[in-house]
């Protein structure tokens, strides 16, 4: 089987990443899953595991689009992160979430490449700023951001829990 048929779950956008392919999850095939659940298992302990119709809802969701690196020298599945845009009658919010890189693949701009390609949906979708958070604690990802030109808000984030 070719690299092309065993990445029939994933539609390739054009961002830069060396050795890597970036694009939006089409669906999640068993393997799939079991590595979104390792890097969200990464991005916070804390997280209910995924369930495969809770990640397959998400992915066929309108609105939310997963975007997931794919190294091509292994095969795995080295990052992703999650767009959410949804029209307010004032404008198109677009916000991102959830980015994770597996550590043994940081450091080659996985980071950026996967938040370039929600820079690049969120805008194709009418949105005109992406927001997101960051934990401030992680020193790295907050960096990421600086790096790429995220601003930091004034806007305090707040939580609801339901």
């Amino acid at each position: 089987m070719s690299v092309d048929d065993r990445m029939q779950w994933l539609a390739p956008v054009p961002v830069a990443c060396a050795g890597m392919r970036v694009g939006a999850v089409r669906a999640l095939p068993a393997a799939r899953l079991d590595e979104l659940r390792a890097l969200y298992a990464l991005l916070d302990p804390a997280l209910p595991a995924l369930r495969c119709d809770g990640a397959e809802a998400a992915v066929r969701a309108a609105g939310v689009t997963l975007f997931a690196a794919v190294d091509e020298a292994s095969g795995r599945m080295a990052g992703a992160v999650t767009l959410v845009t949804a029209r307010t009658p004032a404008r198109v919010r677009a916000w991102a979430e959830d980015l994770v890189v597996d550590p043994r693949f940081r450091g080659r701009g996985i980071g950026a490449a996967l938040m370039d390609a929600c820079a690049a949906a969120a805008g194709a979708a009418g949105a005109e700023v992406m927001d997101g958070t960051v934990h401030p604690r992680r020193e790295a990802a907050v960096a990421l951001y600086r790096r790429t030109g995220w601003e930091f808000s004034e806007s305090l984030p707040v939580r609801r829990r339901l």
